[in-house]
C-alpha cells in the first residue's frame, strides 16, 4: 500500500494545506505544531506530541551505507521506518524490503 507523508519542516502553512488538500495521510512537523495544522482539517501529524510520534511510532533513518541499512532492518516491525537516502549510488530498498517486508517509507 502506498502512503503519502509531506515534510513541513520548517513549518510552512501553504505546504501543510496543500498536503491536506492532496489527500496526504500525514504531515511531518516541527515539535509542537500539531495544533496549527488541526485547524485546517483532519490529517495525522508526525511530531513529538502528534498522532505519530518519532521514536515511538516511527523512526527516521538516514541511509549512507550498509551499517545504516542494518540499523533500519533492526527497527521493530511494529514501527514505521522512513528512509532518507544520502548516497543514491547505494540503493538498499530491495534488501530492506526483503528483511522487513512492510512499514518502509522513502
Amino acid at each position: 500500500m502506498k502512503k503519502l507523508w509531506v515534510n513541513a519542516v520548517p513549518y510552512n502553512k501553504e505546504i501543510t494545506i496543500a498536503a491536506l488538500e492532496s489527500g496526504a495521510e500525514a504531515v511531518v512537523l516541527p515539535d509542537g505544531d500539531s495544533e496549527k495544522v488541526r485547524q485546517f482539517g483532519k490529517i495525522k501529524t508526525v511530531e513529538k506530541s502528534g498522532d505519530i510520534r518519532p521514536g515511538v511510532d516511527v523512526e527516521f533513518i538516514d541511509i549512507a551505507g550498509k551499517s545504516d541499512e542494518d540499523k533500519a532492518a533492526a527497527v521493530p516491525k511494529s514501527k514505521i521506518v522512513v528512509l532518507r537516502m544520502l548516497d543514491w549510488t547505494i540503493i538498499p530498498i530491495e534488501n530492506l524490503l526483503a528483511r522487513r517486508a512492510k512499514n518502509i517509507m522513502v
